[in-house]
């Protein structure tokens, strides 16, 4: 879904805002659960968060 998302704005239209907002929403998703797996991680011990 990304990816369609992304080619949308690149395929010679004059408007890029899809390809815009789906790269701002990967980059937000990767930075929420990025912060928060380390505490997680952290609070519930590394070998139960594995298995």
């Amino acid at each position: 879904m990304f990816n369609a998302l992304t080619g949308l704005g690149r395929g010679g239209q004059v408007d890029t805002r899809a390809s815009e907002s789906a790269t701002c929403a990967l980059y937000a998703t990767y930075a929420f659960f990025g912060f928060f797996s380390g505490q997680h991680t952290f609070s519930f011990h590394g070998r139960l968060v594995i298995y």
